[in-house]
Parts: C-alpha cells; sequence; structure tokens
C-alpha cells in the first residue's frame, strides 16, 4: 500500500475510516463540462489507482486457513 500511495503522490494523505463522509454527495452535474477540465483531468491515473487499490483489497487479504495459527512465514 506504501508504494501505491507512493506513486500517487497520495504518500501524506490524511487516513480515514471510510471513504466519503456521510455528507459528501456526488451527482451527475459536478462532471467535467470544459474542455480544458477535461484535459487536465487525463493527467491524473484515476482508473490506475482504483485499480492497483481494488487489487490489493480483493487479492491480498490474509487467507483464513492461518490466521489462527500463523507461523514465521506468514
Amino acid at each position: 500500500m506504501k508504494k501505491v500511495l507512493k506513486r500517487f503522490n497520495m504518500s501524506y494523505a490524511k487516513p480515514m475510516n471510510v471513504p466519503l463522509g456521510g455528507h459528501f454527495k456526488l451527482s451527475k452535474t459536478q462532471s467535467l463540462t470544459t474542455e480544458d477540465e477535461k484535459v487536465l483531468i487525463l493527467k491524473v491515473p484515476y482508473e490506475l489507482a482504483v485499480g492497483r487499490l481494488m487489487y490489493s483489497i480483493v487479492c491480498t487479504r490474509p487467507g483464513s486457513r492461518y490466521m489462527s495459527n500463523l507461523g514465521k512465514e506468514h
């Protein structure tokens, strides 16, 4: 996770228990409207960042078969 955060310049991001606060609402009206905004957002590797985070969440969780009896290799 530290490598992923560093790759996307998020090493000093504030940790949170939930991704978004309950008061934070997304809507279609917040979408990019001008060409300048669209060009600027293309420089942000959003899909790559989300993909790497999803991989770390889904594919790297510890197997439950070793959780109760961990060894040094685990």
